[in-house]
């Protein structure tokens, strides 16, 4: 059975609070993330969405590649990558925020890569109560 996310979070969820999800589905992952405004644009937000990006079959999808970004963006989440994939000669297994600076990289890049989506509010919180991001971990101290 193939679903929408603003479907599955309405009936099957309920309106519950989805704390962590992640999404593996080859390239469509912008078409279920437009298919999950719903759940996205509520306080039922996944705090911490996972997931690889692969640019190459976005743009077969016919998405341009960073929309997957500016996606979470406006949604007030911090996106991070993984030294994987093209990214690896650049930061090697380590959590780095992405900037506009990585732009055409993220849109041009061969290959796919790790990405975390984390909402602002929740990192704070989370760093607050004595949490930290560091090297692709997140680290009790």
């Amino acid at each position: 059975m193939i679903d929408t996310l603003d479907n599955y979070y309405h009936c099957f969820l309920r309106r519950k609070r989805v704390a962590v999800m992640k999404i593996d589905i080859q390239g469509f992952e912008l078409a279920a993330l437009r298919h999950g405004t719903h759940l996205f644009d509520s306080y039922n937000a996944p705090e911490v969405v996972m997931m690889e990006y692969e640019p190459i079959r976005l743009r077969g999808q016919g998405y341009n590649p960073p929309d997957l970004i500016k996606y979470f963006e406006e949604r007030h989440y911090s996106v991070y990558h993984f030294g994987t994939g093209p990214f690896t000669y650049l930061i090697n297994g380590t959590f780095v925020p992405w900037t506009k600076d990585h732009e055409d990289l993220f849109g041009n890049a061969g290959g796919y890569f790790d990405l975390v989506a984390i909402k602002k509010d929740w990192k704070k919180k989370a760093e607050n109560a004595g949490y930290r991001f560091e090297g692709g971990n997140i680290q009790r101290y």
